[in-house]
């Protein structure tokens, strides 16, 4: 009995880190190419420091404070994929990350890298395809909000944004 619990818990337990691996390296090799392409949008030029010196109630601070609990600095090019975490309350790990890109489609946001994702995601995950289903229908339901410029709304209140 404990034997074999414990077994199985060993083996979904490496099973689980290897899956994680695979999507974390596959992300690490794929960011040079996704900034390639948004070479002609520009980078936000903050760092947590800074968005932490926004109002307390302020979108920009509970970025900044996001980034500073995760001890993240924001990716250039990328400083929107932090804002949707903190709008739609989704955490770093991986599984949450996969949700997140199933919201984004659900939203609209078709790019390569989500479709890449969920696809990996249900590859590697299909016991959470209900899951991801929850978050894609999530964001059909919630108005448009992947196509904003966020850089825009840091100094305006959290609660107006969060989703």
């Amino acid at each position: 009995g404990f034997l074999m619990k414990s077994t199985a818990a060993i083996h979904t337990s490496v099973k689980q880190e290897w899956r994680e691996r695979l999507l974390r390296n596959g992300v690490a090799a794929y960011y040079p190419l996704y900034a390639l392409f948004r070479k002609n949008q520009s980078s936000w030029q903050l760092d947590s420091h800074t968005l932490l010196t926004y109002p307390t109630n302020s979108l920009g601070y509970a970025l900044g404070l996001f980034l500073s609990q995760h001890q993240f600095e924001l990716y250039d090019k990328c400083e929107n994929h932090d804002i949707f975490h903190v709008i739609l309350n989704y955490d770093i790990n991986v599984l949450d990350e996969l949700k997140l890109v199933f919201c984004l489609l659900g939203n609209g946001r078709y790019t390569a890298t989500n479709f890449l994702a969920s696809i990996a995601g249900i590859l590697l995950y299909p016991e959470h395809i209900t899951d991801f289903k929850h978050a894609y229908l999530r964001g059909r339901k919630l108005p448009l909000f992947h196509s904003k410029h966020f850089i825009a709304y840091l100094s305006q209140p959290f609660n107006l944004w969060k989703l």
